[in-house]
């Protein structure tokens, strides 16, 4: 499954910076999509280091759009590097929506609160999805999904206790790879009367 013109663009564009060299213990860095391996264990992530900035705008791609241009910093390295970043927090609930429900509105309450890690549609969820969905070996697709969502919940600070994870209104049709990946999760929807959603678009 390829990306949409659009998406493919975005996920470029996010990964534009200074390249710098991979070494052990690295924080800070975020996962933002992933490229075909041989198999999934085998394909490249690619990161972007946010420094000292916190994920606390209405979407992850914010965050990253809002980092000065000459702090950008971007790497790609083999997916097994997922393995090893430490530190870091399973989700305590996957919020899933349908568009324009207002979604958004708990999510930033949620990252108002210094013990909460909150990730807002991270593009890289998505790049996951089209590799598991091109098929291959399930089981090592939902393994490489666990393993990049834990590594979007790193701790940064010792306040950090909770981490919580909001997908993109059309990442209810993977409920059951999410479910799998974090099968004992809590699962919440956010919705909204149809016509009402209907009148946002």
């Amino acid at each position: 499954m390829s990306p949409a013109p659009g998406m493919a663009q975005q996920e470029r564009l996010l990964a534009r910076g200074g390249t710098v060299a991979w070494r052990e213990g690295m924080r800070g860095w975020y996962p933002l999509y992933a490229a075909r391996g041989a198999t999934p264990a085998h394909g490249t992530m690619c990161w972007r280091d946010l420094g000292q900035m916190a994920s606390s705008d209405s979407f992850f791609v914010n965050t990253l759009g809002r980092q000065p241009h000459e702090e950008r910093r971007f790497r790609s390295t083999p997916a097994s590097v997922l393995a090893s970043i430490d530190d870091c927090l399973a989700p305590d609930a996957l919020i899933l929506h349908v568009s324009r429900c207002g979604s958004t509105l708990p999510s930033q309450l949620l990252a108002s609160l210094p013990q909460c890690i909150v990730m807002s549609e991270p593009p890289v969820v998505d790049s996951l999805l089209r590799l598991h969905h091109d098929g291959g070996d399930p089981a090592a697709g939902i393994a490489l999904l666990r393993q990049t969502i834990l590594a979007l919940g790193q701790r940064r600070t010792d306040e950090e206790t909770h981490f919580i994870i909001k997908f993109d209104c059309w990442h209810i049709h993977s409920l059951d790879l999410l479910r799998q990946a974090f099968p004992s999760t809590p699962c919440l929807f956010v919705y909204r009367d149809p016509l009402a959603v209907l009148a946002s678009h």
